[in-house]
């Protein structure tokens, strides 16, 4: 007699971990291939994928930046299915062999075949900024898959050396800007220890390191301290400030098409849920959530290829307002969502799905 043990492996232990996925190891060389083994493809997924390559097609097409909501419930899916989509426009070959796909991706294949995408897959739940997340995250993918290539002009300290620093050098002189710089003229030396060694050389040095040096992060950290105390950055004791996300997303949209891409595609994970996590913090969460509008519509023009944002959303950022926010704050920040609500699509994974997959 055949045992059910001999037919399928059973696992002596399950944790909840187990069943939740994290998109940037689904994706990984080493997990790839199982990922996509193991993706049960409903008829109502591949209706989303349509959509979802659908609305890539379109931006390529227009040349417009474009976002939609991944819209689903815990354990709906929503990290698997931008595992995959990222996978099938990487033009992953087992990907696209998979047979409940084959639809959707001939028929957009007109417009997606022989295009290379930027791919940026971001994980939310530790980010500082949403600036931290998509351009330090684009920065990463740029120093993993083109290392010889030029970093796009995303960090303060890029303005700061190029423009601002040489300036108020001349303007003391040597001798008077480095007194300042390590601290040493008196009064408060809160930021004194990140430059209290800056001579002449080790100055010149910094100035020509790369951007996401120590020696320029270091410069960048001393020179705010000793001359623009009320700049505010991601950590207090580093460098690495970023440009506001709409200039910051046209300088990484200009620099994906030097590199020959057609397009910029975010995956989004956890954004929302971060921005939920941070609601007691309403200062924080209105002006993080007011960037997202950013990812669609710029005051920066300059995007010559387009960006195209899928945001893992469980729930509605506008179900919590009424529970968490009282008065006029509840109606500013509803106003804000209810902006953005106009302007993202939105891709739904049924919960229905889930007894098909399971």
């Amino acid at each position: 007699m055949t045992l059910i043990r001999e037919l399928i492996e059973i696992p002596t232990q399950v944790q909840d971990g187990d069943f939740v996925l994290k998109l940037t190891q689904g994706i990984g060389d080493a997990s790839a291939n199982e990922t996509i083994d193991n993706y049960v493809v409903t008829d109502q997924l591949a209706t989303a994928f349509d959509e979802a390559l659908g609305l890539v097609a379109s931006a390529v097409s227009d040349t417009a930046s474009k976002a939609v909501y991944l819209q689903g419930s815990f354990g709906s899916g929503k990290s698997h299915f931008m595992a995959m989509l990222h996978l099938l426009l990487s033009h992953n070959t087992h990907a696209r062999a998979k047979a409940e796909l084959h639809g959707a991706v001939n028929k957009y294949s007109a417009v997606l075949d022989g295009k290379n995408f930027l791919l940026v897959p971001v994980h939310f739940l530790d980010a500082k900024s949403m600036e931290q997340k998509i351009l330090g995250g684009y920065v990463g993918i740029i120093q993993a898959s083109h290392p010889d290539a030029t970093l796009p002009g995303v960090y303060l300290g890029d303005e700061i050396v190029s423009t601002e620093l040489p300036s108020t050098r001349d303007q003391h002189g040597d001798e008077k800007f480095l007194e300042l710089l390590n601290g040493t003229s008196g009064g408060d030396d809160e930021w004194g220890d990140y430059g209290s060694t800056w001579t002449t050389t080790s100055l010149e040095a910094a100035l020509v390191a790369p951007a996401t040096s120590d020696e320029r992060e270091n410069l960048v950290a001393a020179y705010i301290g000793a001359f623009r105390k009320g700049t505010v950055l991601e950590s207090a004791s580093s460098g690495r400030g970023y440009i506001d996300l709409d200039r910051g997303l046209a300088a990484i949209s200009k620099h994906a098409q030097s590199l020959g891409y057609a397009g910029i595609v975010l995956f989004l994970d956890e954004l929302i849920l971060w921005l939920a996590s941070n609601i007691g913090n309403l200062e924080f969460v209105h002006r993080e959530s007011q960037k997202l509008t950013k990812l669609v519509e710029a005051q920066d023009a300059g995007r010559p290829v387009p960006i195209i944002s899928f945001i893992a959303r469980q729930r509605d950022l506008r179900d919590l307002v009424g529970a968490n926010i009282a008065g006029e704050q509840q109606k500013s920040f509803a106003d804000t969502l209810e902006l953005q609500q106009g302007r993202f699509g939105e891709i739904k994974l049924a919960s229905g799905n889930l007894p098909v997959v399971t």
